[in-house]
């Protein structure tokens, strides 16, 4: 017969045994750790909204806002100009001839006008246009400008009024040119009074200097010129016909009778 504590000692280890074999038998659950459900929980996000934007492009203003010349600048001008007569002599010599050279073949620079506003006027005193001629748009510093057409090579005409001497007038249009050979060229002259207006003819032939040239490179050969100072009381109206030599020579007529049929305004 077995006491009490042997029975109670023979349950305990019954049912430990049965506890481990439990255990043993029982499958442990295995669980899956995938990222696919987390996924399915986030908000759906557009990859575009993602991008940061593009930077506004930036727009260059290369224009430069006109400025009045300072007074440093103004006194820098004035230093390059000249300050002696022989030196203000020259500039207006050098004017004159790149006026020249720029006139005679300017067609682009024709007036549009009426036949009873083509001429030329100053001091009381105008210029009809002759025939065969056409009215054109004077350049700076110029009263009047004739344009005239030639299959040999177009001539100009240009009216400017002035406050030298005949003399001085004289010399800047001697200035213009050089013979053939390089040599000075001296006009030739013919005095007349017309309406009681003492008026100096001159001409010339030779080749037509460009002041901007160095060595006399830049003559053009085969020239003419014909002039007429008007004498204005306190001014002088200067008329300058100039282009190709064979041009000049078939106008010099029209622009003679142009010079004597000066009419009062």
């Amino acid at each position: 017969m077995k006491t009490p504590g042997v029975l109670a000692l023979a349950l305990g280890l019954g049912l430990l045994t049965a506890c481990s074999d439990s255990s043993e038998q029982a499958p442990i659950p295995q669980h899956d750790f995938s990222s696919d459900s987390l996924d399915s929980l986030a908000p759906a996000s557009d990859p575009e909204a993602d991008r940061p934007a593009d930077p506004e492009p930036t727009v260059i203003d290369q224009s430069t806002p006109a400025s009045e010349p300072t007074e440093e600048e103004r006194e820098w001008q004035r230093e390059r100009e000249s300050q002696t007569n022989y030196g203000r002599t020259r500039d207006r010599v050098r004017s004159l001839t790149n006026q020249m050279q720029d006139g005679a073949d300017a067609e682009d620079g024709l007036a549009a006008t009426l036949p009873e506003e083509e001429w030329v006027g100053t001091g009381g005193v105008r210029w009809d246009m002759p025939s065969g001629w056409r009215m054109a748009v004077p350049s700076d510093g110029r009263i009047g400008q004739m344009h005239i057409p030639s299959q040999l090579g177009a001539a100009a005409v240009a009216f400017t009024r002035e406050s030298g001497t005949v003399a001085e007038l004289e010399r800047r249009i001697g200035s213009m040119m050089v013979s053939q050979t390089g040599g000075r060229v001296t006009p030739r002259t013919e005095n007349a009074e017309i309406l009681g207006r003492q008026v100096r003819m001159l001409s010339m032939e030779g080749s037509l200097i460009d002041p901007s040239a160095k060595g006399g490179t830049g003559e053009t050969p085969f020239q003419a010129v014909r002039a007429a100072i008007v004498e204005l009381g306190d001014a002088r109206a200067l008329i300058v016909m100039w282009g190709p030599e064979d041009t000049v020579r078939n106008n010099e007529a029209r622009f003679e009778a142009m010079i004597r049929n000066m009419r009062q305004r």
